[in-house]
């Protein structure tokens, strides 16, 4: 797969760039996109964990509780959650089989140009005391 940017991602880019001053919209992103992956998770399977770990970060991040990211990062990553949120991408979402091939490519674009930075999020996730049940 190629490094190049995916079609449409630069406007994605642009609309996080935005969200990221906006924590209660970033939090109900985090939301939205928790929501829609359960809702489809036979079609996303070989992203779910890549996309729960993104939107994990999300969730940290406007929560303040991990700001350990360069700008740059949390900008792809909230594009990236903003991408498969999105029901108007590249390939419309509703389209079967089909619908998520470019959220999958996405989210595979960007977690191979921030890979370390997502695992530092998930070293640091490791070390976090777990909330209660």
């Amino acid at each position: 797969m190629s490094n190049k940017e995916p079609l449409g991602f630069g406007r994605f880019k642009r609309k996080a760039e935005e969200l990221l001053r906006n924590v209660p919209e970033l939090s109900r992103l985090a939301v939205n996109a928790a929501k829609k992956a359960v809702k489809n998770s036979h079609a996303i399977e070989k992203g779910w964990d890549d996309l729960t770990t993104l939107n994990r970060l999300v969730r940290a991040y406007a929560k303040g509780q991990y700001k350990e990211v360069p700008r740059q990062t949390i900008v792809v990553v909230v594009a990236a959650v903003l991408y498969f949120v999105s029901p108007f991408d590249v390939i419309p979402d509703f389209l079967p089989l089909v619908g998520f091939v470019d959220d999958l490519r996405v989210l595979v674009f960007a977690v191979r140009g921030i890979k370390g930075d997502i695992d530092r999020f998930r070293e640091w996730e490791k070390s976090e005391p777990k909330a209660p049940a």
